[in-house]
């Protein structure tokens, strides 16, 4: 059995890494069904078994099978309550998590209220990267349903955060970037501009790499469009942002932004 599971381990990271999510679902679900058949899982791999369930939730959902992955999602809650709930703590966030990202798509006042609910959870509230969690997704479920106000509101919150504060400094600007749309939507442009301000000076650095290129373009995008009275009767800035939008390498390139930067600029055009 050890030898399976660090077969499987390697064999998920590897699809992982080549971003094959599709073998990487007809794999673990093929691999979950075999173990369980075989009776591999016990206590002492119980962590692998939560582990297992918690990609294929994942997978799923990255394949937009949603309501498959919600299905597995109730399968992992039932295993973190074996063994006397054994490592029920350590995947409660996973668990969570799996609701809310698959009820975003399919019923976004329900990944709302799961939400409200997780932030007066003591389990979330004290890991400060959860709580972190909890607020963030909250502010980008809402600005989904054109809640402007209340996604600026926690994003505010948001600010005040243990979380926030020891947060990685590449987070921080694509939390910012995104407190920055929100702001546009809302027609706080002065409020947009103050925090341009502080994000070119606090992120200096990043900006400047190669690898955060897609953020110093949106930022200069975000600086036009408020300086725009009308986005489409601005031919060279409409020209920009779909030359941003087309650009090689567009697909996928939103899994690490918290507001998807091309899908936003899409729906002003």
């Amino acid at each position: 059995p050890t030898l399976r599971f660090r077969l499987y381990k390697a064999v998920s990271q590897l699809l992982l890494q080549r971003h094959d999510y599709v073998a990487l679902e007809e794999y673990l679900l093929s691999i979950f069904q075999e173990f369980e058949r075989d009776r591999l899982f016990a206590k002492n791999n119980h962590d692998t078994k939560l582990q297992l369930l918690t990609y294929i939730v994942n997978t799923l959902f990255k394949n937009n099978k949603l309501k498959q992955s919600l299905l597995y999602a109730e399968k992992l809650k039932t295993a973190m309550e074996e063994f006397h709930h054994l490592l029920y703590d350590k995947y409660i966030f996973f668990y969570y998590n799996s609701l809310v990202i698959n009820y975003s798509q399919l019923n976004p006042k329900k990944a709302i209220e799961i939400l409200k609910d997780l932030k007066d959870n003591e389990k979330i509230r004290s890991n400060s990267f959860y709580h972190l969690f909890v607020y963030l997704n909250l502010a980008v479920v809402q600005f989904a349903q054109h809640q402007y106000k209340d996604a600026a509101r926690h994003l505010s919150k948001l600010y005040l955060l243990d979380g926030y504060k020891t947060a990685e400094r590449t987070l921080k600007l694509k939390i910012v970037i995104a407190e920055m749309i929100i702001r546009f939507q809302l027609g706080d442009i002065d409020v947009l501009n103050y925090k341009m301000t502080q994000v070119r000076k606090e992120f200096k650095d990043l900006i400047a790499r190669e690898d955060f290129v897609n953020e110093k373009e949106i930022l200069e995008l975000i600086r036009l469009l408020a300086g725009s009275p009308s986005v489409r009767n601005n031919k060279p800035l409409v020209q920009r942002m779909n030359k941003f939008i087309e650009q090689d390498g567009a697909k996928g390139a939103g899994d690490t932004e918290v507001i998807n930067y091309r899908n936003w600029l899409a729906g002003l055009l």
